[in-house]
């Protein structure tokens, strides 16, 4: 798993589902970052022979567009929109490291867990994470608000405010929340 956000919600998801991870004997373990190397050495050859799952984002590059999302928004992140589908040099590096192992696959999302999840369930997704958002992290959004997510019209508007509000806005330093 890539991070704190991934180790906790992919075992609630899967326990939803009728999975029950914990049960199967399936062990969440989050890298706080892109190094995978390191994970991947305990599994195969002479590590564990346990097949092993690599969840992460995407990461696409991204592109400028000419206004942001919101005519106040302020900032270079505002106006930056993720090429969903174009190639992601990290994620392509990863997936030619593991693409002759049998115990190890690589599941991306789109563009990032966060981008996805809002994408998700017709903006209802985006609306419990905006709703959330003090919530969990113990701070008022000037921004990131129910009021300022109904002003957007499409499902691609809603998960692309979410994103430019949790992962690039502060570096998405407040994301893990």
């Amino acid at each position: 798993m890539k991070g704190i956000t991934e180790q906790l919600l992919i075992p609630v998801l899967a326990r939803r589902l009728g999975t029950p991870l914990e049960k199967l004997g399936v062990s969440v373990i989050a890298l706080h970052g892109l190094s995978f190397e390191t994970l991947l050495r305990l599994f195969g050859g002479a590590g564990l022979e346990l097949p092993c799952a690599v969840v992460t984002d995407s990461d696409p590059p991204v592109e400028e567009v000419d206004a942001p999302l919101l005519p106040e928004l302020k900032g270079a992140y505002w106006r930056e929109v993720p090429k969903a589908g174009a190639k992601s040099t990290t994620l392509d590096s990863l997936r030619n490291a593991t693409s002759r192992r049998g115990d190890v696959a690589v599941f991306a999302a789109d563009v990032t867990l966060e981008y996805d999840l809002a994408l998700a369930g017709n903006g209802a997704n985006a609306a419990v994470m905006v709703d959330l958002w003090p919530e969990v992290t113990g701070m008022e959004s000037r921004i990131l608000t129910p009021e300022n997510l109904n002003r957007l019209g499409t499902t691609e508007e809603k998960a692309r405010f979410c994103w430019q509000a949790l992962c690039r806005k502060d570096g998405g330093r407040y994301k893990g929340a």
